[in-house]
């Protein structure tokens, strides 16, 4: 194993083995998953399952798979913005976060027409 892989019980482990009994006992089965790993911490490329495994993370969330679990940039973005309000809904009000985003990627998406998004 590499050196980034630390296996230290089974996969499922105990502490997992019990979460995933929770899991189906209170999800319904539709809810799919690829693995029986049960996560208690990430980091870049690296988990941490509820019994101690270090694994590497091969199938990554929508919200990580571009730049690892916490980076510190965006991370510290977060807590910033946590003093400010956490999602008020572009649907409901208007902030300027959310359109500073919106006019940047409408700046670099091609084509020579006025552009929107949502």
């Amino acid at each position: 194993m590499g050196s980034q892989i630390k296996k230290v019980s089974e996969i499922p482990g105990p502490k997992s083995k019990e979460l995933l009994a929770r899991r189906a006992a209170a999800l319904p089965a539709g809810l799919g998953k690829s693995t029986e790993v049960v996560v208690e911490k990430a980091e870049g490329a690296l988990i941490w399952d509820v019994d101690g495994n270090q694994l590497i993370d091969f199938a990554g969330g929508i919200g990580m798979v571009n730049l690892g679990h916490r980076p510190k940039a965006v991370v510290d973005a977060i807590k910033l913005q946590l003093d400010k309000y956490i999602h008020p809904g572009a649907l409901v009000t208007t902030f300027e976060p959310y359109l500073d985003f919106a006019e940047m990627l409408n700046k670099i998406t091609p084509g020579d027409y006025p552009k929107r998004l949502y």
